[in-house]
Order: structure tokens, then C-alpha cells, then sequence
């Protein structure tokens, strides 16, 4: 973590405490530590009290659906033709994943599994933190409002495919912000990729995945040459890795059942009876609540702020925030757990809040 007495040349922005006297430094940084180490205990204790328990519990009915194929597919009773399915298909590699290396019908491999997201959401939400604003603070803040939303959650809402979708996104984006190299955009294409093929409401995050692209690393301007490349790279990555999701079914002679099932699923369908009318209706709802309208506006703020980076960092988080706002209303049901994208999205928008309102250029 980088000492609050030094400029951030990376970020091109100054603490507050430049200018200070010796004593007001010292007291600026002992409150700062006073507060990363809050920060960072409420998040340990908060994980560790979920953890003891969450390892416990059951499955929820959707758990049991992707289990129950999974293990029908390794006895030779194909999904989406032998058995109704509609949904993609990764969830099922994963449950198939699992159960062949831990046993079938486990039910703490896939807790672990989604307990395990837990920790790398924290991991990835600090170390981007530290790359883009220069200290863990504003990471800590985000990751601690996030899991004060989701550890609480029953177990009919955790684990879901939609929080395992928008957490691939959501570290997507925060890998293309934090970290310039190619392999670390390859490895964001990736993951928007799976996150895509996971949920299709997912491929709402992709224009916020091109913007931050086009913005640069740490909001850093780039050539638009290199903007050009890095995009069709990423496009072209996110295609391949998405086409080879569905490779497994395609070999096992399934893959024209997958695409014959969608039509339930598909807008003006049996599951999905969705209208532009019912849409403006979910939208405008959403929007009437304060707590959705809040990080909305917030993000809206910083992108007419006069700091050219700031802007840049700002409109990858609002675009991402109105996606994550059109996620559920898009939906073919409009479950509970599909309000988790919106939860997330928004806890790393009070972080990039904090982490641009700590310092000046």
C-alpha cells in the first residue's frame, strides 16, 4: 500500500496533505491507517462470520437443476434434448467440473466455489484501487458496501449465475482500467467472454468494456491507433472464447436443441412476455428508487467534472451502471437475485467516488 505522504505520479493527482505541517501529517496518516484497518477488519470478520456457517447450507432449486444435469449428462441423458433445459450452458461445466472431482450430489464444492468469488472480487477490487488511485481506501470501501448486501442474502439468492456473470464483467472492466499489458486484456476478454456465455444479459457491460479501452489505462490517453488495435483484440478474443463455450455441445451433437430451446426464453416468448411498455415501466421504477438513481447521478457528476482522467475513469462506471440497471428489467423473470449486478456495480462506483475525491491533479 503506498504511504499517503508521497505524490502519486502514476495517477497525476497529490494528497491532501501536501502543504501540511509535520504534526498534521502525522495525524492525517494515523487516522488514514485508523481507517483502512476499520475498513479492512469489518470486511475479514463480516467474511469470515458468512463463511463459517454459508459452507452448510443447502442448495437452492436452481443449483439443483444445473447439478441434476450435469450428472444426467455424465451418465449418457443429454441436456436440451433428454432433459429441458434452456439455459447456457457454462453453469453446467461447472457443476460437471465438481462433481467429477469432488462427487456428485456435494453440495459444499460449489458454496466453496462460489465462496472462493468472494475473495478474488476482494483481491482484484483492492489491487485495481491501488493501480488507479494510487491506495487500497477506496477498494475497501467499495468491496465493505458490497458484501453488506450480498453476505446477508438467503440462500435462494446467493451463489446465483447472475452475480457469477456480473462479477466476471465487473473484473473485466477492472482489469482494462488497472493494467496496460495484453495478457491482462486477454485475460479481461476472457472473463467478458464466460460472463456472457454465462448470462446473456451480460453483453450489456460490453460498451463499458470498449469505453474503458478507448479511455486507457488509469484514465491515461492513448494513441488511437493503439485504441483501435486493443479493441479489435479484445473483440476478437471475447468472440473466440464465447464460440468455445458451446464447443462441448456442438460435439455432443446438441447444440441445434440448445438454440431450438431459447425461443421460450426469447422476447415476446412464453418466458419472456417483454414489451417496450413493460420495459419503460421496470426502468422508470427502478429509477424512482433512490438507491438506483443515487450512484446514477453520481457517476453523471464526475463525468462533467473539469479533470480530463477523472472523466475518462467516471463514464466507464456510468455506462457500467446503466447496464446494470437494464439487467433485471431485460430479464425473462424478474427473480430477486437479478437486483446483485446492480449492488455490485454500484459499490465499485462509490469506490471510484472516493478514489477521485481524495486528491488534486
Amino acid at each position: 500500500m503506498l504511504s499517503p505522504l508521497a505524490d502519486d505520479r502514476r495517477s497525476g493527482r497529490t494528497w491532501p496533505i501536501n502543504g501540511m505541517s509535520s504534526l498534521q501529517r502525522c495525524g492525517y496518516c494515523v487516522v488514514y491507517r485508523l481507517v483502512i484497518g476499520i475498513l479492512a477488519g469489518f470486511c475479514i470478520i463480516h467474511v469470515d462470520c458468512w463463511l463459517v456457517s454459508y459452507l452448510e447450507w443447502p442448495w437452492s432449486p436452481d443449483h439443483d437443476v444445473f447439478a441434476t444435469l450435469a450428472r444426467s449428462w455424465d451418465a449418457g441423458v443429454l441436456p436440451y434434448r433428454d432433459l429441458y433445459a434452456n439455459n447456457p450452458p457454462p453453469t453446467i461445466y461447472l457443476y460437471w467440473l465438481l462433481g467429477k472431482t469432488f462427487g456428485w450430489g456435494r453440495t459444499v464444492p460449489i458454496l466453496a466455489f462460489d465462496a472462493a468469488l468472494v475473495f478474488v472480487l476482494a483481491a482484484v477490487m483492492i489491487l485495481w484501487s491501488e493501480r488507479v488511485f494510487a491506495t487500497a481506501l477506496p477498494g475497501l470501501l467499495g468491496l465493505s458496501l458490497f458484501l453488506r448486501y450480498y453476505l446477508p442474502l438467503d440462500y435462494t439468492m446467493i451463489g446465483e449465475r447472475d452475480w457469477h456473470a456480473s462479477l466476471l464483467a465487473a473484473v473485466a472492466l477492472m482489469l482494462i482500467q488497472g493494467w496496460p499489458k495484453r495478457q491482462v486484456h486477454f485475460a479481461a476478454a476472457t472473463a467478458m467472454a464466460l460472463a456472457v456465455a454465462t448470462r446473456p444479459q451480460a453483453a450489456l457491460f460490453l460498451p463499458a468494456a470498449g469505453l474503458a479501452i478507448a479511455s486507457g489505462p488509469r484514465g491515461v490517453a492513448t494513441s488511437g491507433r493503439s485504441v483501435t488495435r486493443s479493441e479489435l483484440e479484445f473483440a476478437l478474443v471475447v468472440t473466440g472464447c464465447f464460440a468455445l463455450m458451446f464447443a462441448p455441445l456442438l460435439l455432443a451433437g446438441v447444440l441445434d436443441d440448445f438454440l431450438r430451446s431459447l425461443h421460450r426464453a426469447a422476447y415476446g416468448g412464453i418466458r419472456n412476455p417483454l414489451t417496450p411498455a413493460i420495459l419503460i415501466d421496470r426502468v422508470s421504477g427502478l429509477l424512482a428508487q433512490g438507491r438506483v438513481a443515487i450512484p446514477i447521478a453520481t457517476a453523471a457528476v464526475l463525468v462533467c467534472c473539469p479533470r480530463s482522467r477523472d472523466r475518462r475513469l467516471a463514464r466507464v462506471w456510468l455506462v457500467a451502471m446503466i447496464a446494470s440497471v437494464l439487467y433485471k428489467p431485460i430479464s425473462p423473470r424478474q427473480h430477486d437475485y437479478l437486483y446483485i449486478p446492480r449492488f455490485l456495480i454500484s459499490s465499485i462506483v462509490m469506490a471510484t467516488v472516493a478514489g477521485l475525491g481524495r486528491g488534486k491533479e
